[in-house]
């Protein structure tokens, strides 16, 4: 067995092949050492082996991962990659290793990450602040470089004020300076960068300087709320300085906060850079800081935190109550002095138990899952992130709860590679309320807000998702278990997959009019089929998604072989039949309709303009009870491909049972269209929309020799093309669903 190691990012390093071991050119030819960025990313194990063979990760290194702790791989005469994925570091260099098993032969592969925290070079203290008289300041710089080895500038923001800071040198690991008094009215700042000689190693320190005769108020997050009794906004006057507070994010993976979509091709995605979520130590109360576009904040997570409020902004905006800072420069930021997660509380909540004073703090959801793991993340089309900065993927808790996972286009894990969990357990993030217009779209606030002046393009952020989201800051913050089975779900149907083509078919259970599921014993035991209120059930047809996993870089997936988390026999649920189709697997993330991974029909209105068609899953529940609830129904559904809009806008959920045919209602919710070529609006959506229901706790659906779940359209409404409901059904517009289940509890 033989291996070579290759950075899927920079190719860093390419590892000599020899038998059972493996060697780097260079630096060290002994020594097999592979370098990693501090950003989240992969690499490749190159192996070729006559046999089975395991990889394992070490213990001790869990930043290292995977598709599981532990994988055996069959051997053969070809060429093999194994992919690796590891965690942003947002410490120091760290090293970690793996292990490949062949019989009584093994091979180690080490690797060494370096930190956002350089042992060699790192700046511990990156914003100090002085009074008007002046004196000395230091940072604490951790290098193991002499003074001679290092650079120092300043630069100064102010710059018709003059140079007021000297004697700047490094002793001892202490950045040290001389601060001269400040005689004018207003406060001043500059920045002092400090780098090594030969290094890509930089590290800026923001000095601040109060002005002369200048009186500060200090002022607790609480008592900066207390100044709006309801919603509105108030200007902060006076020198006002934010004490007591803690930062809850950072953007170093991408997802620090939400980003701005202008109109449906322009966006602002360095909006989660210059925001900030801070709280109290307690988490009793938080704040989101807006700074002005352009801000470079020298800001780490769990920093403590002095912020000057002078010239600020502060709005309380309603439902739920919530308070933003804004018109504040990277110059406010007084001081920081580092922190970790232990110096601010966690609250540990159910769903059910959030309420607006968590908006803006740090929440750890307990017993919840990911009930549509199909897919990575953001599982749209590639080449239309355009019109999409983030994607709401839906969560559910025991309780049968849900609400939004929010994560970002710019996050370095929305399509890593790897397969998301399947099993349940807690997530911990900052608590939000934000808006997605791929989702919903409130017409009539449009309607005004054109009326008013506003054009088309540039109205946005209607689309009401829910009043609470979460939004994890690191994909460590996610922690659930990778395993179905170590989950307190219980899946009572899903269909995942339809298939076409007899040599190429793995799920045997479609024949154009019915997708069937069977139980181990092989009868069957649910049914999802396409029915007409005048013909009975009609043809399904196979349809395209975008759910291939990536790992997504530069504008594309770089390996289009990890399927989209579905396994069928043992292997992945995807096959590319022409290299068209794995060109725009690349490209758009996409699965050709030929793998059928979802499934469509057109025809929603008949010839005399009618609705006639709904969608109809049948399932038994005889051998469940009430022990077993609450039942909730999940699915992802988009309409049409781009050359049109107009499918069914609104639809109803209902389910009957063998006992009654009455129909109960379970949930309302709206369907968005694929964006059209040529006249993108921002409440198309590029993907499947994915979503769960939970139905009442005492709904009579247990014990039941037959369940039946209907999808149906209540009305003709759709996207017109600039209105989106305004517009009738185009009966060549399809409606088309890549995942449908009913899950209960165990």
């Amino acid at each position: 067995m033989c291996l070579v190691a290759l950075s899927c990012e920079d190719k860093l390093a390419q590892l000599d092949v020899v038998e059972f071991g493996a060697r780097l050119n260079e630096p060290d030819p002994a020594k097999p050492l592979l370098p990693l960025d501090y950003k989240a990313g992969s690499f490749e194990i190159f192996v070729i082996s006559d046999g089975d063979f395991k990889a394992e990760v070490h213990q001790d290194c869990d930043w290292l991962w995977f598709e599981g702790s532990s994988r055996t791989y069959q051997g053969n005469s070809e060429d093999q990659y194994i992919t690796v994925y590891y965690d942003a570091n947002r410490t120091i260099m760290r090293d970690g290793k793996i292990t490949l098993t062949r019989k009584h032969r093994n091979v180690e592969i080490q690797v060494n990450q370096v930190g956002i925290l350089s042992e060699d070079f790192s700046v511990v203290h990156q914003n100090l602040w002085i009074g008007a008289e002046g004196g000395q300041l230091s940072a604490k710089v951790l290098t193991l470089s002499g003074p001679d080895d290092i650079v120092i500038e300043t630069e100064y923001v102010e710059s018709d004020l003059g140079q007021w800071i000297s004697q700047v040198r490094m002793e001892n690991n202490y950045l040290k300076f001389e601060v001269a008094e400040n005689v004018a009215e207003n406060d001043r700042h500059a920045v002092v960068t400090v780098s090594k000689k030969g290094t890509s190693f930089v590290g800026k320190i923001q000095v601040g300087q109060a002005a002369a005769g200048a009186e500060t108020q200090e002022m607790t997050i609480a008592q900066l709320k207390a100044m709006l009794s309801e919603a509105g906004s108030v200007a902060v006057e006076g020198n006002v300085v934010l004490t007591d507070c803690i930062v809850l994010n950072d953007n170093l993976e991408g997802n620090g906060a939400e980003n701005i979509n202008i109109t449906s091709i322009i966006q602002d995605l360095t909006a989660a850079g210059r925001t900030l979520y801070v709280s109290d130590p307690q988490g009793n109360d938080g704040v989101r800081i807006d700074f002005n576009a352009g801000s470079e904040l020298l800001v780490k997570r769990f920093d403590h935190l002095r912020l000057s409020l002078a010239g600020a902004t502060l709005a309380r905006e309603a439902d739920p109550d919530r308070y933003i800072v804004s018109g504040l420069s990277a110059t406010a930021v007084m001081s920081t002095e580092p922190g970790s997660g232990a110096d601010v509380v966690i609250k540990q909540k159910k769903m059910s138990e959030l309420q607006p004073s968590d908006v803006y703090t740090l929440v750890e959801l307990t017993n919840c899952e990911q009930p549509i793991a199909k897919g990575p993340y953001i599982g749209v089309d590639v080449s239309n992130y355009c019109i999409i900065n983030k994607y709401p993927m839906v969560i559910r808790d025991n309780e049968g709860t849900t609400m939004h996972m929010m994560v970002n286009t710019t996050c370095t894990w929305h399509r890593d590679g790897t397969e998301r969990p399947k099993g349940s357990g807690s997530i911990t993030g900052v608590i939000v309320h934000e808006h997605c217009d791929n989702f919903e779209w409130d017409q009539a606030a449009a309607d005004q807000m054109v009326g008013n002046g506003l054009g088309l393009d540039y109205v946005n952020n209607l689309g009401h998702i829910g009043t609470y989201q979460i939004r994890p800051i690191s994909k460590s913050d996610i922690a659930l278990d990778n395993d179905f089975d170590n989950g307190f779900s219980s899946l009572v149907c899903e269909f995942t997959y339809i298939y076409s083509g007899a040599d190429q078919k793995l799920i045997p259970n479609y024949n154009d009019r019915a997708i069937w599921l069977y139980n181990d014993d092989g009868n069957p035991c649910a049914r999802l089929t396409l029915v007409s209120k005048t013909n009975g059930e009609v043809e399904i047809s196979t349809k395209r998604d975008w759910t291939l996993l990536g790992p997504y870089n530069d504008g594309q997936l770089t390996d289009i072989t990890t399927g989209n988390g579905i396994w069928c026999g043992g292997q992945r649920a995807v096959w590319f039949t022409s290299t068209s189709q794995e060109n725009l697997g690349r490209t758009q993330g996409r699965i050709d309709k030929t793998c059928g991974s979802a499934w469509n029909s057109t025809g929603w209105v008949d010839k005399d303009n009618n609705l006639n068609r709904f969608w109809q899953v049948n399932f038994s529940t005889s051998d469940l009870t009430a022990d077993n609830a609450p039942m909730s129904v999940q699915l992802g559904a988009v309409n049409g491909y781009g050359d049109r809009v107009g499918g069914p806008r609104n639809w109803k959920m209902v389910y009957t049972t063998s006992d009654s045919d009455a129909e109960i209602e379970i949930a309302r919710y709206t369907v968005p269209d694929f964006p059209a070529k040529g006249n993108r609006r921002v409440w198309h959506c590029p993907g499947h929309k994915y979503m769960s229901f939970t139905l009442p706790k005492d709904a009579d659906v247990w014990g039941k020799t037959q369940v039946v779940i209907k999808l149906i359209p209540v009305d003709k409404a759709a996207d017109s093309g600039d209105t989106y409901s305004r517009g009738t059904i185009n009966t060549n517009v399809d409606n088309s669903i890549n995942y449908f289940a009913v899950r209960c509890n165990k």
